[in-house]
């Protein structure tokens, strides 16, 4: 957990069904888990913001887009969990999305809060 928040990465939750007897979800009222719960919310909406902007735009976390107006990691995943954590799939605000991608990522969260 902390060599991924030191390298700017998304944590992405979910249990591996590559064993037999593996839980089908993650205990997350499981102590251990509690602690990392924000990380793993973080990793969520990143993972949603990023999957609807590379879908519907072609800009997603690695795309020219993103790496231009966001040269590093730690703002990618902090714009695109930003705007996952605030857009569901049917908001009518991914019209006032497209219409600011000229504006960059400070235009489309400044767009949103309008």
């Amino acid at each position: 957990m902390q060599l991924a928040e030191a390298l700017s990465l998304p944590v992405l939750a979910g249990t591996e069904m590559n064993k037999p007897g593996q839980r089908e979800m993650d205990d997350f009222d499981a102590v251990e888990l509690r602690p990392y719960w924000p990380a793993f919310k973080r990793g969520a909406a990143w993972l949603w913001g990023h999957t609807a902007m590379a879908r519907r735009f072609g800009c997603g976390h690695q795309s020219s887009w993103a790496r231009g107006w966001m040269p590093s990691r730690s703002a990618r995943l902090g714009f695109f969990a930003a705007l996952g954590s605030s857009l569901a799939a049917n908001d009518p605000r991914w019209e006032q999305v497209e219409q600011a991608l000229v504006q960059g990522p400070e235009g489309i969260l400044a767009a949103l809060t309008h």
